[in-house]
């Protein structure tokens, strides 16, 4: 093989790892974003639970008579806060935050009520801690260029041993079906229009991993706690699998 040729492979290989990496950050990127959004609103309506339930309760143990003016100022720059930041303005958010913990550091000298100021400054660090710990997720993740790989303990052999039996469609169909009441193998086989011979196929080999247990003297199949456990999981999986970006 000439050099010419030689070098256009090794050109061409260059341009396709170039590829595949600004391809993988943008995935990445894509999921990073994805999180954001998602994670905005959840932390905004945690942020307003901790000051209506919080700033309530501090208002009414209070012995103040301007109390109700304190808390009407004080809610409207808490919701101006969690609104900036619900819609991406993290930086005017906290912003917001300092200045009615300003506020109340100002004020405390005409509050009648020693303990109302003090409660109220930890009701607006607890809000700022919890948009301090968004804003601290979301720069851990920039320092990563691709998604998290979990760390993988099983084994082929593992994987193989457990997931044989309940890859096959009527297994777990037979499955759901246990899940609902212990069943008889002729109401199984009537419940899916099958022949004895093969549902008892199926149930031997989901008795042998111990997803289903048979009652010797009701001759009754029914869900074992590990069958639980693989349907559930069975369904966690496909569920995030469908709800994936690819």
């Amino acid at each position: 093989m000439s050099e010419d040729v030689l070098l256009e492979i090794r050109e061409l290989r260059e341009e396709m790892n170039g590829l595949t990496a600004k391809l993988s950050q943008l995935r990445y990127s894509d999921f990073k974003t994805l999180c954001a959004e998602y994670m905005r609103p959840i932390v905004a309506d945690e942020g307003r639970k901790v000051f209506e339930n919080d700033q309530i309760g501090s208002e009414l143990q209070a012995e103040c008579l301007i109390k109700s003016e304190c808390t009407a100022k004080l809610r409207s720059m808490v919701d101006s806060s969690l609104k900036e930041f619900e819609n991406g303005n993290t930086q005017k958010a906290m912003g917001i935050l300092s200045a009615a913990r300003d506020l109340v550091q100002c004020n405390i000298h005409n509050c009648q009520d020693t303990e109302c100021p003090k409660k109220t400054l930890e009701i607006i660090q607890r809000i700022d801690s919890i948009q301090q710990t968004y804003c601290r997720i979301l720069d851990n993740m920039e320092g990563s260029t691709s998604l998290p790989v979990p760390s993988i303990s099983v084994t082929e052999d593992e994987v193989e041993e457990y997931l044989m039996p309940l890859s096959n469609s009527r297994r777990i169909g037979i499955l759901k079906s246990l899940s609902e009441s212990p069943k008889t193998l002729s109401c199984l086989c009537k419940e899916f229009s099958m022949p004895t011979g093969h549902i008892s196929f199926h149930l031997n080999s989901l008795r042998e991993m111990g997803y289903v247990s048979k009652d010797p003297k009701t001759k009754l199949y029914a869900l074992s706690a590990k069958g639980c456990i693989a349907l559930n999981g069975i369904n966690s999986l496909i569920q995030k699998l469908k709800s994936t970006i690819c």
